[in-house]
């Protein structure tokens, strides 16, 4: 078997069904929350969208979440006149119906029921307010650093990510995180897998593979990357 070969059938083991289990309870538990949020937020019709890596096409059946954003618009302040209010008020509104885990900038729902208590539901809330009428950029509550908010656009994300031409590479990086318990994010791994293999798309995927590895080991001090919704990091 072909070092090609190999890597495709670990993708294709790690790619999760449309028709499966796991699918089927995501979308079921989406659609969950998503009433949940616009019965706590009716006042507020907050934008409710899928990101993460189900948006982006770089889902792996053994680590895998599915982000769910609630933006609301620039003017409204029913939903709380700050960030943090609008992310803890959220999490009041969620909290009814899960158990939840505080992330910098998202919540995490687990199961309240006694049969299945915190069993994990692989979705993440991720509470925010449009920048301005535009709709486009948004600025999240994010509970660690100074500024305590952090810009970003969701949109740039997917299309820069679903546009790089390594989704495979990025996959195979997020399966090769999973299994050596590294801590490094999702979204900076993919941004240095990208960076890393920017002038090599034309590299079949073991040559990719091993060049990431290979300039992660030996000039990680010399990598830099920028997230490509707010590269002056404002």
């Amino acid at each position: 078997m072909s070092d090609k070969t190999y890597l495709e059938e670990i993708l294709e083991s790690q790619t999760l069904d449309s028709d499966g289990q796991e699918m089927k309870d995501l979308r079921s538990h989406r659609s969950d929350v998503d009433k949940l949020l616009r019965k706590n937020f009716e006042k507020c019709s907050p934008t409710i969208r899928y990101g993460g890596s189900k948006a982006k096409g770089t889902m792996i059946k053994e680590a895998y979440d599915l982000d769910i954003t609630c933006f609301f618009s620039n003017e409204e302040t029913a939903a709380g006149e700050t960030l943090q209010e609008i992310y803890t008020n959220v999490e009041k509104g969620l909290a009814g119906n899960y158990l939840i885990t505080r992330k910098p900038s998202a919540l995490r729902l687990k199961s309240k029921d006694v049969n299945q208590w915190a069993a994990d539901f692989h979705i993440d809330v991720v509470p925010g307010r449009f920048i301005d009428e535009k709709n486009e950029d948004v600025f999240l509550y994010r509970s660690s650093g100074e500024k305590g908010r952090q810009k970003t656009n969701l949109d740039v994300h997917i299309e820069h990510v679903k546009s790089s031409g390594v989704i495979e590479a990025i996959r195979l990086g997020k399966l090769w995180r999973a299994r050596n318990y590294l801590s490094v994010r999702h979204f900076v791994l993919e941004l240095l897998i990208i960076e890393l293999l920017k002038h090599k798309k034309s590299l079949g995927l073991p040559e990719q593979l091993k060049d990431v590895w290979t300039e992660l080991r030996d000039n990680i001090d010399d990598v830099t990357i920028e997230d490509p919704a707010n590269p002056t990091g404002k």
